[in-house]
């Protein structure tokens, strides 16, 4: 064959010994599955395989004596060609460049090769020629991709799920977390990659921690799942006591390794809205005994008072406990504007408010305990002032007023309820329930002065208390008993201290009581009232209801059995749902029975009972 040059400076007899015939090494390459070609040191393409023509759809002509890198199958693409031009000048220089390329085929379709670029040196060393090789990678490449959007869709699954995942490696260190269980590791810094058994000794005390450790290594070594439905645990890292489902299962991670994912759900909100559930019915419980309770004084006391017509009356005090019970509910048994809670007692007479009915005085907002005594009181003078009084006659009114006034460095609650233009007032012969509302029982609810005067020109009911009783329902300071209070050893043989803080409730029981022949040390409504009670006076027992609206009886009981005064208890709680303080104490149910209570108080009180 002859000697010839090409245009760019290779000459064929710069070719190793029996490589020189030409026609031979195109047969050569021709024969091979992949891409093979010649390049003279500067890149120019001296010779191509027919595979590289056929795959490309070019012919010989059209690529023979172009620079490799200007060649159809890369001209699509500028970065890869630069990329390209760049492999030639490395490979020039005798390295050998590999990397994977997108190559352009026949038909303008792509093709991923695996591109190689070798340099070719003579006898001496010298680089003469570079060799261009590259195979069909195409589906190897659509393989990787698919494997790289599994994981990333395995990633993604993982680490953007609102549920509580997380996954540990095959190295046990933690290796995923989701979004969702981000707030189990808050206080774990750094987190991924770290070592697994650390971080459940950071979140969770021993022993569980060293368990939980070991059950994660078992489910990573042998495959077999785990499932606690129920697990109930202080947190060592916060001191909070948290609730969860969860589970382990042994899966392969995307780099091929086993590994433990776990799934888990937080019980801990849902197992607090539970003991709320549970804590709101028992309290509904309690109240609709305590309603009852109140329900059966009313009805006794209506009874005893005005027998004749009984049924008129108890209806009308029944409804006037239902207004009031209304506006406590609607302020969710806290502190109730006192226009609303005057005028749910006024309603029946709401088109005279403003023309016969004239309120006067501060939006102010009254305790859910005073609201109920006073609605109980105002009840009975609109119903007193309806049948006999200045709403009886078409030209009566009626005047309420009320206001906060100092009164020797201490705050008074005032209230005023002044009839006029009604028929003459002459003082009742008899005292019935009704008075006893607005006198006695406000008097004892609320700690005050009650003044009632028969004016000929028309009733005037005063009422003058301390406005923390009414405005503010403080726990008073502790104040314990003792000989030094007055309380002595001796005890009278049957006078028992009543504590309850619905003062309907505590009357019952106080009236109750006195038929009995018992002497009643009270009524207080609450510990500090009891407390100032037995410093100045004895009991041989007491009666205590266990909830006293905003505070319970426990000190008093404690300080009672301490000094081995006897107790019965009397709530709409259960015996179970009882404060330890009241163990071994009686306990009588509200609605009460007396003579359960008699009964009681006839053994507490009989000797050697102590």
């Amino acid at each position: 064959m002859a000697h010839q040059s090409d245009p760019g400076g290779f000459d064929s007899a710069d070719l190793p010994r029996g490589m020189a015939d030409m026609e031979l090494m195109r047969r050569i390459i021709d024969q091979t599955v992949g891409f093979v070609g010649l390049l003279a040191p500067d890149g120019t393409l001296t010779e191509a395989n027919a595979p590289a023509l056929e795959a490309g759809g070019v012919s010989r002509d059209e690529v023979i004596g172009k620079k490799f890198w200007e060649c159809y199958w890369w001209s699509h693409d500028t970065a890869g060609m630069a990329r390209l031009e760049a492999a030639v000048q490395r490979a020039a220089q005798g390295e050998v460049v590999r990397y994977d390329a997108e190559a352009r085929m026949a038909g303008d379709t792509r093709m991923w090769i695996a591109f190689m670029l070798s340099p070719l040196r003579d006898a001496a060393g010298r680089v003469v020629a570079l060799v261009p090789s590259g195979f069909d990678i195409t589906e190897r490449k659509a393989a990787e991709d698919r494997l790289r959007a599994a994981h990333d869709t395995f990633r993604d699954l993982v680490e953007r799920s609102p549920f509580g995942i997380y996954t540990v490696d095959a190295d046990f260190r933690l290796h995923q977390v989701s979004q969702g269980a981000q707030k189990v590791f808050e206080n774990v810094r750094p987190l991924i990659g770290r070592d697994f058994a650390e971080v459940l000794r950071i979140i969770w005390p021993e022993p569980f921690a060293s368990e939980a450790i070991g059950l994660f290594r078992h489910t990573l070594e042998t495959g077999e799942p785990y499932h606690a439905p129920g697990t109930v645990e202080t947190r060592a890292d916060i001191q909070v006591r948290e609730a969860y489902d969860w589970k382990i299962e042994r899966l392969t991670l995307p780099d091929g390794r086993d590994g433990v994912v776990c799934h888990f759900y937080d019980l801990s909100e849902r197992q607090r809205f539970e003991e709320q559930i549970k804590l709101l019915m028992r309290e509904v419980n309690h109240r609709a005994k305590n309603m009852l309770s109140l329900v059966l004084s009313i009805a006794r006391q209506t009874a005893a008072s005005s027998p004749e017509d009984f049924v008129e009356r108890f209806t009308q005090r029944i409804q006037g406990l239902s207004a009031g019970q209304d506006v406590l509910v609607q302020s969710g048994w806290r502190h109730v504007p006192i226009g609303a809670l005057v005028r749910s007692q006024l309603s029946h007479f709401q088109d005279l408010i403003g023309t016969r009915i004239h309120l006067d005085g501060p939006e102010i907002e009254v305790t859910a305990a005073a609201a109920q005594t006073l609605g109980l009181a105002l009840h009975e003078l609109a119903t007193n002032a309806a049948k006999y009084g200045a709403l009886s006659v078409p030209g009566g009114e009626v005047h309420l007023r009320w206001k906060i006034a100092p009164q020797q460095g201490q705050p008074q609650f005032l209230l005023e309820w002044q009839e006029s233009g009604g028929p003459d007032v002459t003082e009742p012969q008899r005292r019935g329930f009704g008075s006893t509302m607005t006198g006695h029982l406000v008097r004892s609810s609320l700690n005050g002065e009650v003044e009632t005067r028969y004016a000929a020109a028309g009733l005037v009911w005063r009422l003058a208390c301390p406005a923390d009783g009414v405005i503010e329902d403080p726990v008073p300071a502790r104040r314990p008993l003792s000989d030094e209070t007055g309380y002595v050893d001796t005890r009278p043989d049957n006078t028992v201290l009543v504590v309850d803080d619905e003062p309907l409730i505590a009357l019952d029981i106080a009236e109750g009581l006195d038929r009995a022949g018992y002497k009643v040390l009270g009524p207080a409504n609450s510990v500090a009232q009891a407390r100032t009670l037995l410093s100045q006076s004895r009991c041989a027992a007491a009666v205590l209801d266990v909830n006293l609206g905003r505070e319970t009886s426990v000190p008093l009981a404690k300080e009672l059995r301490r000094l081995g005064i006897p107790l019965i208890a009397v709530s709409g709680y259960s015996a179970t749902q009882l404060p330890d303080e009241f163990e071994g104490v009686p306990l009588i149910g509200k609605p009460m029975n007396f003579n359960i209570l008699f009964d009681q108080l006839g053994k507490v009180l009989s000797p050697g009972a102590e």
